[in-house]
């Protein structure tokens, strides 16, 4: 009115329920997705690739630089990866990569040279993703368990073996072994009686 007294409002009401609903929605699934993922995977990782096939590292889990010794800033690019892969298995590395350009998932099994010369034994698991537009890999999500002690086992099992043969193979008496009633191995002392 004339005198300045608000006599009355005019405002809008908007129901926002639906919308915080669906943000807390989201934030719940994001949530789970990170759990499930840390669960199932040591780190994972996010690659871009750009109109000349360079990848570069989008984002990366925390958990990184636990299992490789290395930041997320020692490894801005593919290439400074590849810098650290072990020598005997750089080229099926890359070959595994060559497929991932086909659009086709990848499971690879590579060990790298951590910050102390360690060897680190990692699986990956690479999921492309085609942009249909320019009709080729834009990005590529992955995964990567640390399987160093797994590894290790194996080796050690491996000369385990190894070590029972040479005495299998050496020994002074004669060994036969038997299986379900039939003779399965002889050493050459047992075949020479």
């Amino acid at each position: 009115n004339d005198s300045g007294e608000i006599t009355h409002y005019e405002g809008i009401v908007i129901d926002i329920t639906e919308q915080r609903d669906a943000e807390q929605a989201l934030q719940q699934s994001s949530a789970r997705l990170k759990q499930i993922a840390e669960l199932s995977s040591d780190y994972f990782y996010g690659l871009a690739m750009d109109q000349s096939g360079n990848l570069s590292v989008d984002w990366i889990s925390d958990s990184f630089e636990e299992i490789t010794s290395f930041s997320p800033a020692d490894i801005d690019n593919f290439s400074s990866w590849l810098e650290r892969v072990h020598p005997d298995d750089l080229e099926a590395l890359k070959n595994s990569f060559k497929k991932l350009l086909t659009n086709q998932r990848v499971v690879t099994n590579y060990r790298i040279l951590n910050k102390h010369e360690e060897e680190v034994w990692l699986e990956e698991r690479l999921q492309p993703v085609w942009d249909q537009e320019t009709e080729r890999v834009a990005y590529v999500y992955g995964a990567a368990r640390d399987i160093s002690a797994q590894r290790r086992l194996e080796k050690n099992l491996q000369s385990l073996g190894e070590q029972q043969q040479t005495i299998f193979d050496t020994a002074l008496a004669g060994i036969m072994v038997v299986h379900d009633r039939v003779i399965t191995s002889v050493n050459q002392r047992m075949a020479d009686m």
